[in-house]
């Protein structure tokens, strides 16, 4: 960066000061109107700085080498170049300032342009208060006197390529382009391989340089117009930088750049604010992924490749079993963006449509997907022709509910068994050969592919049959007057694998309270290995497990024992849960009347939902089990690939994918390949942690910065388990952050992860940011009875800790107070 320094954002009165024409601006300032504002900016653009502010960027001056200059002197709104909005080319910055009387009319230049009537009109559009101009810094740094320049953006903001930079250049300064007034030579570069994807020059008439004590414009000769600004290697050292400072900061960068002296000079990065995607993309959602799930944070490639592999399989079987797709077609159901997992929804859609009665709006709905267009979009005609047509797939849904419940028992009671195997301990496994480890990673990662497998086909079961009690419950509904809730029907589970550690907690911590002791060491290890499983994040591989972490077992015993209460028994409230459900049940079949069949569709229909609910939280124990036990292989087989000098430390092996692992291995991964694949695996990590990924990408879809709400009026979400509830809200971005919940607080969050399950027994509601009827925190909170509403957008931007806040988990509420 060049070297300079900043004028911190402060009020207009340290230009303004005590001129007698203070008054005057201020009185303009509070006028309003555009003629007012544009009479103030002409004004204080003339005025001299005060003296304390001259003192003390003289001060500065001279640690630069005096005023003689040239400088740049650009403004920096406090808003500006934020992820939220940017204010492009709204400011005014100057080029080749020279001398003190030169520099100081700059600095107020800068200053003033804050008051410019465009600046109100854009901050007014944007959420800003709309009375106050934003408050103005100004950066003063040596000129890059540049032979070229341009801007660099670390992903393709055009085309939605996360994968993908995008170099403009033009000759001299760079002023010009961003500007708008020059064309540029444009390059498109594959971060990953280096691959020049396009190259684009421009014929270029003119270039801004620095020119003795003066900047100015020099038409260039048709040979130099023509010519390329950057060479290919040039543009490939240029977007390396960019990754650089892209995984410094953690999100994708627009940066001014120049060339000077045959290097590169960052001049300014900031946060591309909008990002559109290419026609052909397709349409891709997080939906079901994000809510404590993979999607959440970014993600390994380990992890992603054990999922990706999982899903792809699964939801080709799984159409191709309910006729609606061929076994030969080859589709991608999966793949990353920004870090992070999206399926197919685009391709999903086009299946759906194929199915009488099919209504895209009803889908995205049901999905937490924001429609991007009018009306019920793409629809499906139920006739009876179309019927008749469907009946294939209907007989198969049905043979397919049967077989998967079957094979969901079957492969439960076997699990034990099979998973014992691969139960290893850290000292077993360091026991065996190279040889013995390989077989035992293969298998285990088998298992899990397997496992997850069963998992994802199970949740497919459980959609399909909530899709297909919605017609039965919405009859019913209108028989009742309104008055059934759908969360309620579905609630009532009991033995739910996530409850059971929480059951045995209470116990524990009823125990301890009625012994007046705290929780020992033996009593940690032993409810540790109980369920050793989990963990903090169940889906982030990277994370030690209960087994391994005893001090954060501690932490929930010690909580769990600080507000233990005799009512929150999870045992008792299960079967109060159960008896609420049974009721409503029978308030469902009462309100159907009369109709033998009619009343028994619901009913099995009904009991297939709280079936396939039941077995897709036994499912995921199960997939937990398995990706503890292929976390903990993997780890030995890092620390022999870290003692071979492949890897730099044993958790390295988790930036592989699980197939490259293996083959680093056995040795047919070459080691300097796999710390590239690794040294990319981790940029793509660290340069996208900080970036808020869009839920959806393509073509319907933008990245784009939304107006701040306000903390307070109504927020709406996806009712998910009804009741209301009133209470201090505690925004938790982390399960540290969560465990500051104190007994009747609401806990808002992004999502909540199986790992904060212990918690759900002190909250009084729960508000997240993503999920569904069908995801953890709606499960969880159904069975105690809390309110919870989900897919609250920018809840815990918009609510604030301590604030008092009003769940209606009926009616998909939440009321900021």
């Amino acid at each position: 960066m060049p070297p300079g320094f900043v004028i911190c954002a402060g009020p207009l009165s340290q230009v303004i000061g005590g001129s007698d024409r203070a008054a005057e601006v201020t009185a303009l300032i509070a006028r309003g109107d555009d003629e007012a504002l544009h009479a103030a900016q002409q004004l204080v653009a003339g005025l001299a700085v005060t003296d304390e502010l001259r003192r003390a960027v003289l001060r500065a001056c001279a640690e630069l080498g005096g005023t003689a200059g040239p400088f740049a002197v650009r403004s920096s709104a406090v808003a500006e170049d934020s992820v939220d909005r940017s204010f492009a080319g709204l400011f005014v910055s100057e080029l080749g300032v020279r001398g003190e009387a030169e520099l100081f009319a700059a600095v107020a230049r800068c200053l003033a342009s804050a008051l410019a009537p465009r600046v109100r009109a854009y901050g007014r559009a944007s959420g800003l208060a709309p009375d106050q101009p934003p408050r103005m810094a100004v950066i003063v740094q040596r000129l890059v006197e540049a032979d070229a320049a341009g801007v660099l953006f670390t992903v393709d903001p055009v085309r939605g390529s996360d994968d993908v930079s995008v170099v403009e250049a033009v000759p001299g300064l760079g002023e010009p382009l961003v500007s708008g007034r020059a064309a540029a030579d444009l390059y498109r570069i594959d971060v990953g391989s280096g691959a020049v994807l396009e190259r684009a020059i421009a014929d270029k008439k003119s270039a801004l340089v620095v020119d003795g004590p003066r900047v100015v414009e020099r038409v260039l000769d048709p040979s130099a117009a023509r010519r390329s600004v950057l060479s290919d290697d040039e543009a490939r050292a240029l977007v390396a930088l960019g990754q650089q400072l892209q995984e410094r900061l953690g999100y994708p960068l627009d940066i001014e750049w120049a060339r000077t002296g045959g290097r590169f000079v960052l001049v300014q990065a900031r946060p591309i604010t909008a990002i559109r995607f290419a026609p052909d993309l397709g349409e891709w959602t997080t939906a079901d992924f994000r809510d404590g799930g993979v999607s959440a944070d970014v993600c390994t490639p380990f992890l992603w490749s054990l999922y990706e592999r999982a899903f792809d399989v699964s939801m080709l079987a799984s159409c191709v079993r309910l006729k609606l797709r061929e076994p030969e077609e080859t589709v991608k159901w999966s793949r990353m963006f920004f870090g992070r997992p999206y399926w197919n929804l685009g391709e999903v859609k086009r299946t759906l449509k194929k199915v009488p009665g099919y209504i895209e709006r009803e889908l995205d709905t049901d999905l937490g997907v924001a429609p991007s267009y009018d009306g019920p979009g793409d629809r499906t005609p139920l006739t009876l022709w179309s019927a008749l047509g469907a009946l294939p797939t209907l007989f198969a849904l049905w043979r397919d509910f049967d077989e998967r419940l079957r094979l969901c028992r079957r492969f439960r009671d076997a699990f034990p068994t099979r998973r014992a195997h691969y139960d290893r301990t850290h000292e077993q496994l360091r026991a065996l050969d190279d040889a013995s480890l390989a077989a035992l990673f293969h298998g285990a990662l088998a298992l899990q592919h397997e496992t997850e497998t069963g998992y994802f086909e199970t949740i497919y079961a459980l959609t399909n049959a909530k899709l297909e009690l919605k017609p039965s419950f919405e009859e019913a509904k209108r028989r009742r007057g309104g008055d059934l809730e759908y969360t309620a029907l579905v609630g009532g589970l009991t033995d739910l694998s996530h409850l059971r550690p929480l059951v045995d907690l209470h116990a524990l911590a009823r125990r301890l309270h009625e012994s007046g002791r705290q929780a020992s060491d033996d009593d940690v290890r032993a409810y540790a290995q109980r369920w050793p499983h989990h963990a903090r994040r169940e889906l982030d591989i990277t994370q030690p497990r209960w087994d391994e972490d005893h001090e954060l077992v501690r932490e929930l015993i010690d909580d769990a024992v600080r507000s233990f209460d005799p009512a929150r028994d999870p045992l008792a409230l299960q079967r109060e849960r159960r008896r609420e459900a049974e009721a409503h049940k029978e308030r469902a079949v009462s309100a159907i009347g009369r109709r033998p069949l009619a009343r028994r569709n619901f009913v099995e229909r009904l009991e297939r939902v709280r079936a396939f609910a039941w077995w897709r939280e036994e499912m995921r124990d199960c997939s937990t089990w398995m990706y503890a036990l292929v976390r903990r292989i993997a780890l030995e087989v890092g620390r022999r690939l870290a003692d071979r000098g492949v890897l730099a430390d044993a958790g390295d092996v988790f930036l592989l994918r699980a197939e490259e692992a293996v083959d680093a291995f056995s040795g047919a991964l070459d080691a300097d390949e796999a710390k590239r694949r690794i040294k990319r695996g981790r940029s793509v990590m660290r340069g996208f942690r900080n970036f808020k990924n869009p839920n959806e990408v393509g073509a319907r879809h933008t990245v784009a910065p939304r107006a701040p709400r306000s903390a307070g009026g109504n927020l709406s979400g996806i009712a998910c388990s009804s009741g209301r509830a009133e209470g201090k809200a505690r925004i938790a971005t982390t399960l540290d952050d969560a465990r500051a919940l104190a007994a009747g607080e609401i806990l808002v969050a992004c999502y909540t992860d199986p790992g904060w399950t212990p918690l759900f027994a002190r909250i009084a509601a729960v508000v997240t940011e993503t999920g569904g009827l069908l995801s953890h925190a709606a499960v969880i909170a159904r069975e105690y009875g809390i309110p919870a509403v989900l897919a609250v957008s920018d809840a815990t931007s918009i609510l604030r800790t301590g604030q008092t806040v009003v769940v209606d988990g009926s009616a998909g509420q939440v009321t900021g107070r």
